[in-house]
Order: C-alpha cells, then structure tokens, then sequence
C-alpha cells in the first residue's frame, strides 16, 4: 500500500469522529429517551404538582385504535346529554331538572346511587340495535381537527409516591354480541377506562410502573414490558373491541365467554371481542385531555361527576333466553376503581375490579 492510500492514526480518529457525528445526526436524540424521560422532559418539574400532574395526564394519554368494522365510537359528555333526561327508578321523570342537560348543570344526586336514570328523550324501539340511527348515538370520529375529550382524574394512592392516572372514555352506545340473530348486552351510554400508575419515588424523574385496561365486568394488568408506545413518546397504544369498546395492549380476538361447553369455538356459541386496530380512525386522546386533581371542587367539564345515577336508560322489557335485549346503562364513572398492590414489580400484583 502506497504512502498516498494510507491513513495516519490523526486521520483515522478524524474520520471516526465525522462518521459518529452523522450517525448522530441521523438518529433522533429522542430515541435514545425512554418514555418517562420523554413525559419528564415535556413536564419538567419536581415532584407531584397539581400543574406537573396535569401536564403529565397529557404526556403520556394513550393512543386507542379501533377496530376496522367499529360503528359507534366515542364523544364527549356535552355531546349526549341535550338528548337525555333524568328519570327514576319508577319511570317518572325528575322534577326542575335543567333542559337541555349540559356536564356543567349535571349537578342531580340521589340518596341511594344507581336509582336515577340519563334517558333518552326519544324511547328507543329496540328490536335490533342496528335500527338506531340518532346520529348521537354514534358518537363521532376523532381527529386532530375535532377532537373528542377523554376525560382524566388524578388518584393519589399513596401522597408523594404512586398516583394514578385514570382515563375514561365515554361512548355514547355499547354494541351487544351476537348470539344467533339476536344481540345481548345492547345498553345506551358506554364508560370504558385505561389507568396509569405513576411512581414519583425519583420527585425529578416519574416513572410508569402498571397499567389497566377495562374490558366488561374486568380488565387487564399490565406493565410497561406489555404495551407498545408510539414513536418518540410516552403514549402507549391500545387497542379497542368493535361495540363493547374494552381496551386490549395487542390487536385480535380475545374469547371471555363459552355459551356452550365447547372448545372448538363454534359460531354464536361464544362471547368474543374483536379488537384488530384496522381502522383508519386512530384516537390521539392527547388532543383533547379534561384533567381532575383528585380533591379539587367539582366544576366546569367536571361537574357532571357528581351525578351518581346510570349513564342509559333502565332495562327493556324484552326478554331473550333470559337475557335483556337492551340492558341498564352503566354506572357513573367515579364508582369504577382500579385497586393496585404497592408492590409494582410483578404483573400478579395488579388485582382489578368490576368495571
């Protein structure tokens, strides 16, 4: 090799030195941050402020992707209520409630909770819940451009270490299964929630340490190890059954009933959710975050938390095999709890609850 083609140590170092620095400049610094880094550095901050734990519910709100044949989707609570009213559990409708009913004047609160009623103004003649056509009721596709809020309450579970970050989306219609020709489980208003755990045992640097996805009268536990996160965030993605809206870490089908003693899995004989993620409507939940503090009053976007009655109308009359073919709606969001262990190092030690 000629004196001409060799290169000197000075060059070698030097040519390193130029390859790194391209390198460098091809890979995002993001990259190389872990998702509580990149939710640290948009909320930078020390410890668990109400303002940091406000901007933190944004930083790491989820990504929830729906299922290629989803019909009804999400919308916000001022988006369903002028079509509702507030019944009792004998039918009779409230006296002096406001008309039209709006999330800040959503303030009724029974002595006995689940006894009232948010009905619709318009009986429904359910036969097949294919035949509801109120545009309300089908909510509506979120976008950037118009974005449908998930509504977020802050839960101190121990002062100073774990919160929880709990967001609910609400669906103005859940989807029953089909059993033969006839659907189960059809009932208006739909409140479906994915909790955080958030540890601020490093006050300067949070940590995500569980999660828990509702699905029916469950959910799953799950830890940072069994989601997937959008590129260069901390928004984890999950995904969203067709009708019933429960939230899975991995698209597919997830079987949670057998009506039959079977285990070939025959058509109508089981109760599934799909959850493939295939629609091209994607909800970025950190468009539109409506954040509660646990302990702060009950105002604006959050009046309506008061409420302690059902989000639907009350049971039909119309019975199939035993079951109803529309179903009473669900509770009122801030009955539902997550209940972690403190412990967060095992996925066993996440016990869910009724959802």
């Amino acid at each position: 090799m000629g004196a001409a083609s060799r290169m000197s140590h000075c060059d070698r170092l030097t040519f390193l030195l130029l390859v790194s620095s391209a390198l460098l400049g091809i890979i995002s610094p993001s990259a190389a941050l872990g998702i509580d880094d990149i939710a640290a550095g948009a909320c930078p901050g020390s410890g668990p402020t109400d303002a940091r734990l406000r901007c933190l519910t944004t930083a790491y709100a989820p990504l929830l992707k729906f299922d290629s044949r989803e019909t009804f989707f999400p919308s916000g609570v001022d988006d369903f209520l002028p079509y509702m009213k507030l019944i009792n559990e004998d039918g009779s409708d409230i006296s002096n409630q406001p008309q039209p009913l709006t999330s800040s004047n959503l303030v009724y609160k029974s002595e006995t909770p689940l006894t009232t009623y948010l009905t619709t103004i318009k009986p429904i003649k359910l036969l097949q819940e294919d035949q509801i056509d109120d545009r309300f009721m089908r909510g509506r596709k979120p976008t950037a451009q118009s974005p449908v809020p998930i509504y977020t309450s802050v839960v101190r579970k121990q002062a100073g270490v774990y919160y929880d970050f709990v967001y609910y989306a609400f669906y103005p219609y859940n989807q029953g299964k089909l059993v033969g020709v006839q659907r189960f489980g059809n009932h208006v208003g739909d409140w479906e929630h994915v909790t955080l755990r958030i540890s601020f045992k490093n006050s300067m640097n949070p940590r995500l340490v569980q999660a828990y996805s509702s699905q029916h009268s469950g959910g799953d536990c799950l830890t940072p190890s069994n989601l997937t996160f959008v590129a260069d965030t901390a928004h984890p993605i999950l995904y969203v059954a067709r009708g019933s809206h429960g939230t899975y870490n991995k698209p597919g089908r997830t079987v949670y009933a057998k009506l039959l003693p079977t285990e070939t899995g025959i058509d109508g004989t089981e109760l599934a959710d799909d959850h493939d993620g295939g629609s091209t409507v994607k909800w970025e939940t950190w468009n539109a975050v409506a954040v509660r503090v646990e302990g702060q009053p009950l105002a604006g976007d959050y009046t309506f938390w008061g409420y302690n009655g059902r989000w639907g109308n009350k049971e039909g009359q119309r019975m199939v095999l035993g079951f109803h073919v529309l179903e009473s709606g669900p509770d009122y969001p801030a009955s539902h709890t997550v209940q972690f262990q403190l412990d967060n190092t095992a996925f066993e030690d996440c016990v869910p609850s009724d959802s």
